[in-house]
């Protein structure tokens, strides 16, 4: 599980990378700006361009720049990076800036200076969310791709239905449904509605004889 840091102080983000190294979380990427960390996460690139699969985004609410309550906004923003949970780390203690993280699209926040312990319990709940959510979400898609599956194989089944097996035109079952519905509609506009009846000449010959 990829765990993305974006800090504007090194010393911080060797910190925590030790931390959730001793946690047991070895996949561990730092940025050093809100920047860098939009890169990494593929938000200016083509959206068939390679990017790591990150699990989790760890930020300082301060940043140079794009500070962390904006770059929390354009991250939940990006549809490709929408499903990543963001945990802000803040020294504030003030409510109003962790309601504005909130309000940004953060799932959490952690108090600077972060506690190890602390550190280890939020993430591996988090994650533990997240491959919760993901697993879901993946059902829901296979759930959606054979009811698709479904709707094609009802339409094809319908179409079979109502064709005749040798020539492909629409056969009596077809012809009695809409001579109803047209005689139903002409009847109601009090227009009139005619019937051609065709036999074809020696068809069980040509039939026999070509298939």
């Amino acid at each position: 599980m990829a765990i993305l840091i974006i800090d504007d102080v090194p010393v911080t983000r060797k910190i925590l990378e030790s931390f959730l190294k001793d946690g047991g979380y070895s996949d561990i990427i730092q940025a050093e700006s809100a920047e860098h960390g939009f890169k990494i996460l593929g938000l200016y690139a083509d959206r068939d361009a390679d990017r790591p699969d990150i699990d989790l985004i760890l930020m300082d609410i301060v940043l140079q720049g794009v500070d962390g309550i904006e770059a929390c906004r354009l991250i939940k923003n990006d549809e490709r990076s929408a499903h990543i949970p963001i945990v802000i780390l803040t020294a504030y203690s003030s409510s109003e800036h962790i309601e504005t993280a909130f309000k940004a699209g953060a799932i959490d926040f952690l108090s600077k200076p972060v506690n190890k312990l602390e550190l280890h319990a939020r993430v591996r709940s988090i994650l533990h969310f997240k491959s919760e959510v993901d697993r879901l979400r993946e059902r829901e898609k296979h759930l959606v791709e054979t009811t698709l599956q479904l709707e094609r194989a009802n339409v094809l089944l319908e179409r079979l239905s109502n064709s005749d097996g040798l020539t492909g035109i629409p056969n009596r079952r077809y012809f009695d449904y809409m001579f109803k519905k047209l005689l139903a509609s002409a009847t109601r506009l009090s227009i009139p509605i005619s019937l051609l009846m065709m036999d074809i000449d020696n068809f069980k010959l040509y039939n026999d004889t070509y298939g």
